[in-house]
C-alpha cells in the first residue's frame, strides 16, 4: 500500500504559512512579547491527516492576533511582511471577509472552521456600530451552528 503523501502544491503553503507564522513570531518578540522568544514552528512533510489543516487554522489565528496589536506595530509588521513576502495582512483578511460574505448570504455555517471563522470576525466587529446588524446575523447563525451540533 502506497503511503499518502503531500502534494508540491501542499508543500509549497507548509513551506509559506511556516515561515510567515515564524516571522510574525519573532516580530513578536523583537518588540518584547516573551511568550514568543522561543516559539517556533517546525514544518511537518511526512503526511499527517489533521496537519495541514491544523496549520492552515494556525496561521490564520496568527493572522487575526495582529490586528490586535499597536497600530504603529503593526503597520510596520505590514511594512516587513510585504517586504518579505510580496504579501500583507489585509491579503488574508480579504480571503476571509470573502468567507464570511458567503456565510452571511448562505445564512448557515457549515463547519467547525467555518464556526471560529465568525466567532473570530464577531470579536473583531463587535464595537463597530455600523456592523451592529451583520454581528448579530453572525451571533444567530453561530448558535444555530452549536445547536445543530449539540443535537447529533
Amino acid at each position: 500500500m502506497k503511503k499518502k503523501q503531500y502534494t508540491p502544491k501542499e508543500i509549497e503553503d507548509i513551506i509559506f504559512m511556516v515561515e510567515w507564522s515564524n516571522f510574525i513570531c519573532l516580530y513578536y518578540a523583537e518588540n518584547g512579547d516573551e511568550i514568543f522568544f522561543d516559539w517556533v514552528i517546525k514544518p511537518e512533510f511526512e503526511y499527517h491527516k489533521d496537519y495541514l489543516a491544523g496549520l492552515r487554522e494556525s496561521f490564520n489565528d496568527m493572522n487575526d492576533s495582529a490586528f490586535d496589536i499597536p497600530n504603529e506595530e503593526f503597520t510596520e509588521l505590514n511594512r516587513r511582511l510585504k517586504e518579505r513576502f510580496g504579501k500583507t495582512l489585509y491579503d488574508f483578511q480579504k480571503n476571509t471577509d470573502k468567507k464570511i460574505a458567503q456565510i452571511i448570504k448562505r445564512k448557515k455555517i457549515r463547519n467547525e472552521e467555518e464556526f471560529r471563522l465568525a466567532q473570530m470576525h464577531i470579536d473583531r466587529i463587535f464595537q463597530d456600530t455600523e456592523k451592529e446588524e451583520e454581528w448579530k446575523i453572525l451571533e444567530d447563525l453561530c448558535f444555530d451552528f452549536e445547536q445543530s451540533v449539540e443535537v447529533s
